[in-house]
């Protein structure tokens, strides 16, 4: 696939990929269980939407951001949590990519889509995990067009597919500030976060560590 990362789009450009990005899932979620079963497809063998366990990981992980004066305000993210049901359990009868971010967002040199790579972490599992990328890629004004394009979303899934953006990418800026990692995209996680709570939400503009 001819394509350069995604990550150095900004919020226009990624505003302009809403709707494809949101009809390449929809087309990849319709595609029949016995279809993709007969090809080898399993189930999610690391339990990505475990919220029993992935909540209580992602509150330490705000905490230890909010200690490092890196999230002056954690109540908008805590609200996320707060609002996740306590009893959900995941569906398993939809093919996901399961790996959905920037990095694996092939855009042309115009900016527009041109391909999905890394499917190491193909499965059959909920929706949600791929929903994510609508709250760490894209601007808040985008989603709606997003969900029209994609098709009907319950709610629940909504918010856990926020949920799941969430996780991820406090899990990310964590390992980056540990690692001593350059963040170094116009999206990095600051970025993310900002986008998951729909504003700025009291987060520091500079971290310890150099951009690229």
């Amino acid at each position: 696939i001819v394509g350069r990362h995604s990550q150095l789009l900004n919020d226009d450009q990624r505003a302009a990929i809403a709707r494809p990005l949101a009809r390449f899932l929809a087309t990849l979620h319709a595609i029949p269980v016995a279809d993709v079963t007969r090809y080898g497809a399993g189930p999610d063998t690391i339990a990505r939407l475990d919220l029993v366990r992935r909540i209580p990981r992602a509150r330490d992980d705000l905490a230890w951001l909010a200690e490092r004066r890196l999230v002056d305000e954690v109540d908008p993210f805590m609200t996320i949590l707060d609002s996740a049901p306590a009893n959900y359990a995941p569906a398993a009868d939809t093919l996901v990519h399961g790996d959905l971010y920037a990095r694996h967002l092939l855009v042309d040199v115009d900016g527009r889509l041109a391909g999905v790579i890394d499917w190491g972490d193909v499965h059959l599992g909920d929706r949600a995990v791929d929903l994510a990328i609508a709250h760490t890629f894209l601007p808040p004004v985008a989603r709606e067009a997003f969900r029209n394009a994609y098709g009907p979303v319950d709610d629940t899934t909504w918010s856990i597919a926020r949920l799941r953006a969430l996780r991820a990418v406090s899990e990310t800026l964590d390992d980056a500030i540990l690692q001593r990692r350059p963040l170094g995209s116009t999206l990095n996680p600051l970025t993310k976060f900002r986008q998951i709570a729909g504003s700025g939400s009291g987060i520091e503009e500079h971290l310890p560590i150099p951009f690229e």
